[in-house]
């Protein structure tokens, strides 16, 4: 039995993250970036409710990486299906939780105070009696409810070419990346690809690269490592007027004003 309540701090644009043996449900206090799951993205939004499968990746991308605040809690396996022995098969709640590796909620500002007590109630259950395990598996149970209740409609779909471009774009943004090496990397047609990307992604593949580029430049500027060019070079840009133009466009203000206006603000 574990629970983070109120997981606060900083990280960088985006990380990898794997669920090994236990599943997980994130509840986000926070608003601003994606966290992708696969395949499928979704906008990081106070209220966002999200369920991982064991052994499932997932990455955050961060619009702006400055602060987030989370609640975590984890379940082993053995312990979710113990929760669906008692509901039949056929359910569709069975259904959900078997089939689906990420299910992801948007909780309305009305229902968002009673999941946060959940967290805090097994929190505080932990903290005066460590064998709770009776309050765990009960709520556990209240928060999977919330997401049958408010879970975004979707369809399954594996990993497959997405997560794997969406990997290799993470690992690769500082290097020159084209169309042409990502295909190659993942063994696909190039036109099968960019329509794939567009339709899962709702963003080219260069607007995706982009992205990550300007969120990993907005990270290196408030960790003050380096002098503008050499964020230029370190983020994959083909030039520091490049850079400095795309940085403008995207942010509406300069590289040096944004760093200095967030160093203002921490």
């Amino acid at each position: 039995m574990k629970v983070i309540h109120h997981e606060i701090g900083n990280f960088p644009p985006f990380d990898v993250w794997v669920c090994l043996g236990e599943c997980m449900i994130i509840y986000m206090h926070s608003e601003g970036g994606s966290i992708v799951f696969q395949d499928m993205i979704y906008p990081i939004k106070k209220g966002t409710l999200c369920f991982i499968k064991a052994g499932k990746r997932h990455y955050t991308l961060q619009d702006d990486p400055i602060h987030y605040d989370r609640s975590k809690m984890f379940a082993s396996e053995e312990m979710i299906q113990e929760i669906l022995s008692s509901i039949p098969e056929k359910n569709d709640f069975y259904y959900l939780f078997t089939h689906h590796p990420v299910i992801y909620a948007e909780i309305p500002p009305e229902k968002q105070e009673e999941v946060e007590m959940i967290f805090q109630e097994v929190d505080e259950s932990i903290q005066s009696d460590k064998s709770c395990s009776e309050v765990y598996v009960c709520n556990w149970f209240r928060l999977m409810v919330y997401l049958k209740q408010y879970a975004i409609q979707q369809e399954y779909v594996p990993e497959d070419v997405i997560s794997k471009a969406v990997e290799y774009i993470n690992y690769n943004y500082s290097q020159p990346l084209s169309l042409d090496d990502i295909c190659k990397e993942i063994h696909i047609s190039k036109h099968y690809f960019c329509r794939k990307f567009k339709q899962t992604m709702g963003m080219t593949v260069m607007e995706y690269i982009l992205k990550t580029r300007i969120a990993a430049a907005k990270n290196f500027l408030l960790l003050g490592e380096g002098s503008i060019g050499e964020i230029s070079d370190r983020c994959g840009f083909s030039s520091i007027s490049y850079f400095c133009q795309i940085f403008k466009q995207n942010t509406g203000m300069t590289a040096h004003q944004y760093r200095k206006n967030r160093l203002k603000q921490s």
